[in-house]
């Protein structure tokens, strides 16, 4: 299927839109996995057609630098961004240079410190013994420098990363549910969480409208711009390869058609009781100037909605919403102390 792709007539029109050798590199990278990948060789060829077209679209390589990625579902192929094709997308709005992502494991040497002059020191393996294997994660940090010099850094403890996963993963809660754990969260958390990290530096950051669409249809982009309407993807779930994900998508598909969550829809088909609590909840939520607390206070009314999954994809969203504010909010103050600065 290979030399076939170039020929197909919509693989070709994109390719034309796009810079000779991009086009030949994105088209190697797809080659490379459907001769590498038995499973991806078994989806449908309209399916793979669909990732090409995606990946010239948004003009990233298919399991290169962590780029994107195409995820099996039965036989369905899925296009996926991952925090390497992020950092691609940011970089092209003109404000960052470039990002570094690290992992801090436990046998790290590790320590921060924030204000004016921030400083990380990061000594993998620093306090391991000899033969001692490296320990599982405890932070994930990534360094964002802009073309204006300025430095922007997001720190984040694993407790942090798995609070954010809980809250914003269906995909996470429904293998942790049916107890088949194979999500990528379970196996692939290291990229992940990388993945959440990237997003989070970037999120104040230029947006080109590449970026828009790319928000538009990841569950962990719409996770940081909640503002920007859904798109329902395969299990509304962000997935990059693991061997073990071996999810099903006939199995996945609701047997209902969810409302659309708006500011107009948000309240629609509830009971009394749900709708009244939902409105105290939006109503709680506009006091807090804190993310944490936003999410403490979701988290708390999720706990009270008794296992109801639409009450609890709602709340989430209302919280989504207060978030996306208190980060627009001290994104302009931050632009006027800039400009003030000046």
């Amino acid at each position: 299927m290979g030399e076939a792709l170039k020929h197909h007539p919509e693989i070709a029109r994109k390719m034309a839109n796009v810079a000779p050798e991009v086009s030949n590199y994105i088209l190697g990278s797809f080659r490379a996995l459907i001769r590498d990948s038995e499973r991806v060789r078994n989806c449908t060829p309209e399916s793979l057609i669909d990732c090409l077209g995606d990946a010239l679209d948004f003009e990233l390589a298919i399991g290169r630098n962590n780029e994107a990625f195409v995820i099996p579902y039965g036989k369905k192929a899925t296009f996926q961004i991952g925090y390497g094709g992020i950092v691609a997308l940011c970089k092209r709005g003109g404000e960052l240079q470039r990002i570094e992502v690290y992992a801090v494991h436990e046998g790290d040497e590790f320590a921060y410190e924030l204000g004016d002059e921030p400083k990380i020191t990061h000594k993998p393996e620093a306090r391991m013994k000899p033969g001692e294997i490296r320990g599982e994660i405890t932070h994930v940090y990534a360094i964002a420098r802009l073309t204006s010099g300025e430095r922007k850094y997001e720190i984040w403890p694993r407790a942090k990363i798995e609070a954010h996963r809980n809250h914003f993963s269906k995909d996470y809660r429904r293998a942790e549910a049916d107890g088949k754990k194979n999500s990528t969260w379970h196996t692939s958390f290291e990229s992940m969480a990388k993945k959440t990290v990237v997003i989070a530096v970037c999120a104040n950051l230029t947006k080109t409208p590449k970026m828009q669409t790319a928000i538009e249809g990841d569950e962990l982009l719409r996770s940081f711009f909640p503002a920007l309407p859904p798109v329902q993807t395969p299990l509304d779930a962000e997935h990059e390869p693991a061997e073990t994900d071996t999810v099903d998508a006939s199995d996945q598909t609701p047997s209902e058609t969810p409302i659309e969550l708006t500011p107009q829809t948000i309240f629609e088909g509830l009971s009394d009781p749900a709708r009244k609590r939902l409105q105290t909840l939006d109503a709680d939520l506009t006091e807090f100037d804190d993310i944490l607390a936003v999410e403490r206070c979701a988290e708390t009314a999720k706990k009270e909605a008794g296992g109801d999954v639409d009450e609890m994809d709602r709340i989430q969203w209302l919280a989504d919403r207060r978030a996306a504010a208190i980060r627009a909010s001290r994104g302009e103050r931050a632009k006027k102390k800039d400009t003030a600065a000046k």
